[in-house]
């Protein structure tokens, strides 16, 4: 039995990687921690970490809420605005009396003298002895809500608290603000995550939603989901139930191609010897042998020879496609369930298995150009100026490619020997990629030396050629591909210049350049650094 758990656990270690063409998961990019937006909205003021709408007119501002502002001539009561009784005041002489409240505006009653009501409670007012009460006020002319007497309850606008505005280059998801995500891409959270792709096809057919990939149709999203929760299922019950022997201990191992079928279709049949030992010699499979179980591992290892020999055949299998094939042979023998559960997770992100039909570069596109250190997004952009003498602007890479809505992260592709717009760049090809910033006012170039402890400095010059080649860009394939072939989206590239003789490749070094993520210069080799010196040209729309 050891001998067979060894077998099966290097089928899975010698493997790596699938591919359905029914399923895949959606590519990811991480856009950093969000933060609380900085500002309001116009229109809104801040109380706390969040906005409400200004009061209108005739309303101010009391705790969260606008309340009604009591007119002029009542009291404010709180909640209510009050026509409010007055005390007459007592003078002893006519001239006290009348330089108080106004000549004519006053009478006498015995020896004192007293303000009339009119006076000073307004037309209307009743004389209640002492007191002054004034008409009853109509409170909707006044602005107000309803009446109780002599008060009008004030009119109450609750206070609706919303999150606030997020600066430029930013979204809001969730309260928080994060950076925008590069076009094509949905955020949620701190995360991007791809639209699911098109099938090739015409019309090209969407694909669907599945939660953190995509499927071809909702039946076969249930269907691949139902699989993966009921295989983590079973893999529970068979521990909880200890099976009939222990867990296969898996690892990790370096993705390894296709001409691992072979080693794989070897191990396949040593693999059935050992279970056909197993048969003879072992009374726990023996009696496992005439359950439905037995009949039906049976049939799943016919079903994985068949998948392997398909595999065999197909000229284009996949990693992926192979360590679905190595799960179902070790499931023969596997009772705990893990090899059911590596099979129904064992995906390919749809970026691998859509690269045919992603956009060719051709002539005349605005593309973003994307750098791939450590698999991280960055891309190429134009910002502040004057950084080398008699250049336009400074050149450095940011965190997405939308920073500014003016263009700074758009080149175009333009031909430097004839080529007409619309026709295919191709690996070899020598280009000059313009700016769109500013009207496409400048070029990529490169101008001084020893920048970030590289070659050259990269800035962006007036035009296309400053100094006999410092413009001018060759395009070479990162993965080996041969002159002549045509760029794609997904193609990741070098940059080389050719100046004094001398080939120099684009490259990011060091970080914090006019305030963006990477400074950009020239290094003497493409692979300077896991991947700071290759590039992917991903068309704007």
């Amino acid at each position: 039995m050891k001998k067979t758990n060894y077998i099966i656990a290097g089928l899975l270690l010698t493997i790596s990687g699938p591919a359905l063409a029914n399923f895949c998961w959606k590519d990811t990019h991480p856009r950093g921690v969000g933060t609380i937006p900085p500002g309001c909205a116009a229109g809104e003021h801040r109380i706390g970490l969040l906005c409400y709408d200004n009061c209108p007119a005739g309303m101010k501002q009391f705790g969260f809420d606008c309340h009604s502002i009591c007119p002029a001539h009542m009291r404010d009561d709180g909640l209510f605005c009050r026509a409010a009784e007055k005390w007459k005041s007592t003078h002893s002489t006519w001239s006290g009396c009348e330089r108080r409240h106004g000549a004519g505006n006053c009478y006498k009653a015995g020896l004192l003298k007293y303000p009339t009501c009119e006076t000073l409670t307004g037309p209307g007012s009743k004389d209640i002895g002492l007191i002054c009460r004034p008409p009853t006020p109509d409170c909707a002319a006044l602005g107000l809500a309803g009446r109780f007497d002599l008060s009008c309850a004030k009119k109450i606008q609750i206070g609706k608290p919303r999150t606030g505005q997020c600066a430029a280059g930013q979204d809001k998801d969730g309260g928080l603000c994060y950076r925008a995500c590069p076009t094509g891409m949905d955020g949620v959270g701190p995360v991007c995550w791809d639209k699911p792709p098109k099938q090739v096809g015409n019309p090209p057919t969407d694909w669907s939603h599945c939660g953190m990939g995509a499927a071809i149709d909702s039946k076969t999203c249930r269907d691949v989901i139902f699989g993966q929760v009921a295989s983590v299922g079973k893999l529970a019950m068979n521990l909880a139930t200890l099976g009939s022997s222990g867990a296969i201990s898996t690892g990790s191992s370096t993705a390894q191609n296709a001409q691992n079928l072979s080693k794989l279709r070897q191990q396949y049949a040593a693999l059935k010897a050992a279970f056909e030992n197993l048969k003879n010699t072992n009374s726990a499979v023996q009696s496992a042998m005439v359950t439905a179980d037995a009949s039906f591992k049976a049939k799943k290892g016919w079903t994985a020879l068949s998948s392997l020999n398909s595999a065999a055949n197909n000229e284009n299998v996949t990693e992926e496609e192979i360590a679905r094939v190595a799960a179902q042979i070790a499931s023969i023998l596997d009772p705990t369930g893990i090899a059911s559960v590596v099979k129904n997770y064992t995906y390919p992100k749809c970026s691998k298995i859509f690269q045919e039909s992603k956009r060719n570069i051709d002539y005349g596109a605005d593309v973003f150009v994307r750098n791939m250190y450590q698999e991280k997004r960055s891309f190429l952009e134009v910002r502040y100026s004057d950084c080398e003498r008699g250049s336009k602007y400074c050149v450095s890479t940011a965190e997405t490619p939308e920073r500014s809505s003016s263009g700074e992260s758009i080149w175009r592709v333009v031909p430097r020997n004839g080529a007409q717009n619309g026709t295919p760049v191709r690996f070899g090809d020598e280009v000059h990629l313009q700016n769109k910033y500013n009207n496409w006012a400048s070029y990529l170039d490169i101008n001084g030396g020893g920048c970030e402890g590289n070659v050259y400095c990269v800035s962006a010059a007036s035009t296309p050629n400053r100094d006999n080649g410092t413009g001018v860009w060759r395009i070479r394939s990162a993965s080996g591909k041969p002159d002549g072939m045509e760029v794609s989206e997904v193609d990741d590239i070098h940059l080389e210049i050719v100046f004094n003789l001398t080939s120099t490749y684009l490259d990011i070094r060091e970080s914090g350049c006019e305030d963006n993520l990477y400074c950009v210069s020239t290094a003497n080799t493409p692979t300077r650094d896991r991947g700071t010196g290759t590039w992917r040209m991903v068309p704007e729309q």
